[in-house]
């Protein structure tokens, strides 16, 4: 009952356009009378944009970060996925997207399938760090590359290899996709993977097996 309560208050609040950060931090920004107001690591997400919409590649984008010294709010390297993730947050844009993701069960404490969980948009909410240009030309292209890679015309990222988009699911139909796994002595080794099984619970719950590439070779 008292879960059902809080979830009604979140609800309303943010049908009201209200909303509270709690502990989340946003790279690029800092937090002040509720509002979120551009730091000093700004920088790093304007030049990812810049680099991205230039026709930068994803991992080439992650590697020039953290060459120049730039980290995550966690103060780690930058991955292809933090990349993608800023990419994608249209905070950056100074819009917020309220209720992502449907809110978790209490007795389970995984998201409810029959929650009503309506998505509240909030456009202009803060100051942008980007332009409303960068942002839209950022979003064609993330739309432009997914297309392609699900239509199977390119490999995603720079590490192209012969077998790519040449190898298909036999339980689901995606696309199968390289990876590099360690053995217990501390050497590694090249298989490949149902690219949806790499998803795990993102994905279409393919259990398909991995192969070795010496065996495809």
């Amino acid at each position: 009952s008292i879960s059902k309560n809080v979830s009604m208050g979140y609800h309303g609040r943010f049908s009201r356009g209200v909303f509270n950060l709690g502990n989340n931090r946003i790279l690029g920004y800092d937090t002040k009378d509720g509002k979120l107001v551009p730091n000093g690591d700004a920088w790093i997400v304007k030049e990812i944009f810049d680099r991205f919409i230039s026709g930068e590649s994803i991992t080439g984008i992650a590697t020039a970060m953290n060459a120049k010294g730039a980290r995550t709010t966690r103060g780690k390297d930058f991955t292809n996925t933090a990349v993608k993730y800023i990419l994608k947050n249209e905070t950056y844009a100074g819009d917020k997207l309220l209720q992502k993701q449907t809110p978790v069960d209490y007795i389970t404490h995984k998201p409810d399938p029959n929650e009503y969980a309506p998505s509240y948009y909030l456009k202009d909410d803060h100051e942008a760090v980007i332009s409303r240009d960068v942002w839209e030309a950022a979003q064609k292209r993330l739309e432009e590359r997914e297309t392609a890679y699900r239509n199977g015309d390119t490999a995603i990222g720079t590490a192209h290899h012969a077998l790519y988009k040449k190898i298909y699911c036999g339980e689901c139909g995606a696309f199968f996709s390289r990876r590099t796994f360690k053995k217990r002595d501390g050497t590694h080794y090249k298989s490949w993977i149902c690219s949806e099984r790499q998803n795990g619970k993102n994905g279409n719950g393919c259990k398909c097996r991995s192969i070795r590439e010496e065996t495809l070779i």
